[in-house]
């Protein structure tokens, strides 16, 4: 029997299924999504490998595709997740779920002209779904177009106007156009519906080291460690600790 190192019913439920069909492509993206929860992701990567190759129609297989994809983003294997997402692409051009994950993933891998693509070709598909407006703000916003970088933030405002990741975002933007105040309006309506968010504090440090509050900003520096920003996004905090916050 398959040794998922937890005793809960779900999982000797899953167990016990494979050991019935140990080809049953539900079963095994099952147990991945199972690992995943876990953040086990090479676990998960395992099983979703298998659920892709024993799937037996093209609705599953692109699913399956998916949660891989997913799985190898937080790995930060972005080349592997855009092969994922791409082939999933392939069965449905107009999945609205693939193409808004594309978008941020070549934004990852600094190919902005395709990120741009993806999400412009999304709005064109379904112009109310918020995903692409924030996908370009941030790539705007990144690349120092900040016109254009606060014209899709405020058509995802419409959208959404207390979504917790937009209003960091829009934080991140003022904080680009030295609106430090604004920056930390936005950013702190964003903590306050969102408190996990190692982003928005990594955002807020930076404001408060433009501002030469360089206790406050170590102090967020902190929490963005503790709520695991490395894992997600790279060592960027680590290097901005040791450049601000580390004392002789």
């Amino acid at each position: 029997m398959l040794n998922l190192n937890r005793v809960d019913a779900a999982a000797n439920e899953l167990a016990n299924a494979l050991d019935i069909d140990s080809t049953n492509a539900e079963v095994c993206n099952r147990i991945g999504e199972f690992f995943l929860s876990l953040n086990d992701l090479n676990g998960a990567l395992s099983f979703y490998d298998k659920a892709i190759e024993f799937a037996d129609t093209d609705t599953l297989k692109m699913s399956y595709l998916v949660n891989r994809a997913t799985a190898k983003g937080v790995l930060r294997d972005f080349e592997g997740s855009i092969a994922d997402f791409e082939r999933a692409l392939k069965i449905d051009e107009t999945d609205i779920a693939i193409l808004n994950n594309l978008s941020a993933v070549y934004q990852e891998v600094g190919d902005i002209s395709k990120g741009i693509e993806m999400a412009k070709k999304l709005i064109e598909i379904q112009p109310d779904f918020i995903g692409p407006y924030v996908n370009l703000g941030l790539i705007y916003s990144e690349h120092d177009s900040l016109a254009l970088s606060e014209y899709y933030f405020n058509e995802a405002l419409k959208i959404d106007p207390v979504d917790p990741l937009l209003l960091n975002n829009f934080g991140f933007l003022y904080y680009k156009k030295k609106e430090y105040s604004k920056a930390l309006e936005y950013i702190n309506s964003s903590i306050d519906k969102y408190p996990n968010n190692s982003y928005a504090y990594r955002n807020r440090a930076l404001v408060y080291l433009a501002l030469d509050l360089n206790t406050e900003a170590c102090r967020d520096l902190d929490i963005a460690v503790h709520y695991n920003f490395a894992d997600r996004y790279g060592d960027e905090v680590n290097k901005l600790i040791e450049e601000h916050c580390k004392k002789d």
